[in-house]
């Protein structure tokens, strides 16, 4: 199924993060930070082949899960 469509061709979410990163890249930030809720295993493992790493967990409370947060640094090339 869409599984197998991924691993043949990019999948949406994985072209949209590299255009993020590259914008990022060109614009001069250092990083990109964002966040997923605690429990999302899809998203942590996305998100941790991209280069993504923890940096912290923000309480959401009344039964809403973990805001994880998450940072990956941009190489910064220069022509």
């Amino acid at each position: 199924g869409s599984q197998l469509l991924c691993i043949l061709q990019p999948c949406i979410g994985q072209l949209l993060l590299e255009d993020v990163v590259a914008q990022a890249t060109l614009a001069g930030h250092p990083d990109i930070r964002l966040s997923y809720l605690d429990g999302n295993e899809g998203a942590a493992r996305f998100y941790a082949a991209a280069g993504f790493t923890e940096l912290h967990r923000e309480h959401s409370g009344h039964g809403i899960p973990d805001s994880v947060w998450v940072v990956r640094e941009l190489s910064q090339e220069t022509s």
